[in-house]
């Protein structure tokens, strides 16, 4: 037990003496999430030893459940790889290059685009994980190549082995995520909608007319670190 203490501390040591960019805006009650340059590439760490004492038992429980998720999540193409834990407060991930959605060239968000980008969140769904967040236009990237990247599984849930209470919840709840592609889908390419697509995104909009919760634009950007 000692010994892996040991080989944890000095693995933070050496990750805190790398290059590193702070991602996003860090606090008592945040993550501190950093892009670090390691030899063997970028990596994005999610350190929680810096919050409250109050919260971090829960912020651990938490990032043990997305570390959880990345697991049964390898090997999906377009989903970063986890490195796992490094420590009780700390986990590494791959770091996906790409631009957010939101600013990417346009010409890139084909019919095309979206139909691979439905086929990262089939495959999520089949591994039994729902993302949750995917309305979030930052947590979904365009690399290079013009391949869709679905990043930040904070909020994810795994539901279990396969069964009938799996996929009831995937019912449910996997139409969260496909909202959140419709969103955008209806934004980029409304062409390309079909009929079954525009009837989710009518039903979710009389549901969001009823959440009382609403937060303003300018509070939303605020809250991400934008302004």
């Amino acid at each position: 037990m000692k010994e892996a203490s040991n080989r944890h501390e000095s693995i933070r040591e050496a990750l805190m003496l790398l290059p590193r960019t702070t991602l996003g805006k860090p606090g008592m009650f945040r993550a501190v999430v950093s892009r670090i340059e390691t030899p063997a590439g970028s990596v994005v760490m999610k350190d929680v030893s810096k919050m409250s004492p109050l919260f971090k038992p829960i912020a651990r429980m938490l990032l043990d459940r997305e570390a959880f998720v990345y697991e049964k999540l390898r090997g999906v193409e377009g989903v970063p790889r986890s490195y796992g834990k490094i420590d009780d407060d700390a986990l590494l991930i791959e770091f996906a290059d790409g631009t957010p959605l939101h600013s990417a060239d346009e010409s890139k968000l084909d019919a095309d685009f979206f139909e691979r980008l439905y086929g990262i969140v089939r495959e999520i769904h089949s591994r039994g994980v729902v993302h949750l967040d995917l309305h979030q236009r930052w947590n979904i990237l365009v690399d290079s190549e013009g391949n869709p990247r679905i990043i930040d599984f904070g909020a994810s849930i795994y539901l279990g082995s396969p069964g009938v209470s799996r996929d009831f919840l995937l019912g449910v709840l996997g139409k969260i995520d496909l909202s959140g592609l419709i969103k955008f889908k209806m934004r980029y390419r409304p062409d390309s909608l079909t009929d079954s697509e525009k009837e989710l995104a009518l039903s979710w909009h009389r549901a969001r007319l009823w959440w009382p919760f609403k937060m303003s634009r300018k509070r939303l950007r605020r809250r991400r670190g934008e302004i």
